[in-house]
């Protein structure tokens, strides 16, 4: 048998697993992690996305701005735009939340400019967001 025949499961396991990470890193499950997160936040689950989405590093001071926001509620939001460069595993992400704050209806719009890393360690791994909720005024 040749050294090649030997090898080739030790490749064809190699291989496979170069392309499970790079579909971990690429534009569309940036996209879906992305629109699970403004989801989330849409739909009031605030703390819930910080402990999902959120890298380690930004998560107590991100969890400090959800206390500080309690009474804000998302109306709607919009993707303005996005950007996911899966070989620097960084993305960028430009959206318009509408809200209001009880007992005003008046709605009022804020961008967010989000910034995310595609993390590999342990209890980190995948798509983290690296800034804090925008300032609900």
């Amino acid at each position: 048998m040749t050294l090649f025949v030997r090898r080739l499961p030790a490749l064809l396991l190699l291989a496979l697993l170069a392309a499970c990470r790079s579909f971990s890193v690429s534009p569309m499950q940036f996209e879906r992690v992305s629109r699970d997160y403004n989801a989330m936040l849409r739909w009031q689950e605030s703390a819930m996305a910080a402990t999902t989405f959120v890298d380690k590093g930004a998560r107590s001071a991100y969890e400090a701005k959800v206390a500080a926001s309690a009474g804000v509620k998302i109306a709607d939001y919009r993707v303005i735009s996005w950007e996911c460069d899966p070989d620097k595993g960084e993305a960028r992400v430009k959206v318009e939340f509408d809200y209001y704050v009880p007992p005003s209806t008046r709605l009022k719009t804020v961008t967010d400019e989000q910034k995310w890393v595609y993390r590999e360690e342990p209890g980190q791994e995948g798509w983290r967001l690296t800034t804090l909720l925008p300032d609900f005024k």
